[in-house]
Parts: C-alpha cells; sequence; structure tokens
C-alpha cells in the first residue's frame, strides 16, 4: 500500500465505498506500529505486490489456509489491474517525489514546487483508490473461503510460504507485522514459526 495510515484512513471514509472486511482490515494494521514501513521495505526489497502479504495475512486472521491454486486464482484476477493501473500510478508519484527531492534551477519542478506537490498528492489519492479497488477484489475471493484451521501465527507463516517470494533478511519486518497482527502470540513461537517462510533456492 502507499501512504500513511492518516491518508488511508481518509481514503477509506471518502466517497460510498463498499464494505469491505480485508480493506478494515488493512487500514487498520497500517496504522499500527512499524508496519507501514516494514511493508514498503518489502514491498521494494522483493518488487512484489504488498496487497498480497496483507491477504496472506488476512486470511489466516480468518483461518483460512491459503493454498497454490488459490494463490494463483487472486493473481491472476488482480495482474493486469496491478500492472495497468496501480504500478504506473505509483512509478508516476515516486517520479514527482524525486523530481522536488533533486531539481535544479530552471526545472518545472523547481518553477512551480506547489503544484507539483498538488499533483503528486493528487496522483496518491488516485493510487489509494487503485489499490482499494484491488483490494475489494481480493477480499470478495477470501470471502469464499471457508475458515478450515485456527487462527494465528503459525497459519500466518504458512500462508507467507505459499508466496514463495521472502528470504531470510526479510525476518525483521515479517515478525513486525505478525506480532503487530497476533499481539498476544508469543514472540519466540512467531519467529520459528518463520523458519518456513524462507525461500533460500
Amino acid at each position: 500500500m502507499a501512504a500513511k495510515g492518516k491518508q488511508l484512513s481518509s481514503a477509506a471514509t471518502a466517497g460510498a465505498w463498499p464494505a469491505s472486511a480485508f480493506w478494515t482490515f488493512s487500514v487498520d494494521l497500517y496504522e499500527r506500529p512499524g508496519v507501514e514501513a516494514a511493508c514498503i521495505a518489502l514491498q521494494d526489497r522483493r518488487h512484489f505486490d504488498v496487497n498480497m502479504l496483507l491477504w496472506a495475512l488476512w486470511l489466516a486472521d480468518c483461518g483460512v489456509a491459503l493454498d497454490q491454486a488459490t494463490l494463483a486464482r487472486a493473481e491472476a484476477e488482480i495482474a493486469v489491474w496491478q500492472a495497468k493501473v496501480v504500478q504506473p500510478l505509483r512509478s508516476l508519484r515516486r517520479h514527482l517525489r524525486r523530481s522536488l527531492d533533486q531539481a535544479k534551477t530552471g526545472d518545472i519542478a523547481d518553477q512551480w514546487p506547489d503544484r507539483v506537490t498538488t499533483l503528486r498528492q493528487a496522483i496518491l489519492a488516485l493510487e489509494l483508490d487503485g489499490e482499494h479497488i484491488e483490494q475489494l477484489t481480493l477480499g470478495r475471493l477470501g470471502d469464499e473461503l471457508k475458515p478450515t484451521r485456527r487462527a494465528g501465527g503459525q497459519l500466518a507463516c504458512d500462508n507467507l510460504a505459499c508466496l514463495q517470494i521472502f528470504k531470510e533478511e526479510d525476518r525483521g519486518d515479517l515478525a513486525n507485522l505478525l506480532v503487530q497482527v497476533f499481539p498476544d502470540a508469543y514472540r519466540a513461537r512467531l519467529d520459528a514459526a518463520l523458519d518456513s517462510v524462507f525461500n533460500e533456492a
């Protein structure tokens, strides 16, 4: 996801959006300590859609085990939207941030920084709306799935392992996310469960 928790909250309440348990989960989680930083770090390090990470965690919180067939279905449903809508908006937003940070005398960003900042904020709002729509799609698919296991950290780690993208260097960020989703779990037990998540091949 793209931005600060407070911006997510305001975006979530703007307009007549359909109710979505997954979106509500994501907004609440994103506002917890360290979650935004962990999500952005994992997204940038692994070059993947962080909404899939959040979805895996949400399913675990609902007692739903993720399998490869369900993962493939989810990825197929959102792939074009992510590639053609969300990622281009994110790239443009980041380009405008760099333009402002690295503006040289006479550049458009140097001449009109307030206007460029306003444009960047508008694109951020569009990016959040794009991610919101993607999460509605994932949430609808998740709502079709039946709980089959006890919700908790072990199931979350099994779901994360299904994504097959994480490595040992991601442990700290993933551990922080797990603690925020399951604050009553023993940290040592969560850390041990994470051993199954990492793909070092």
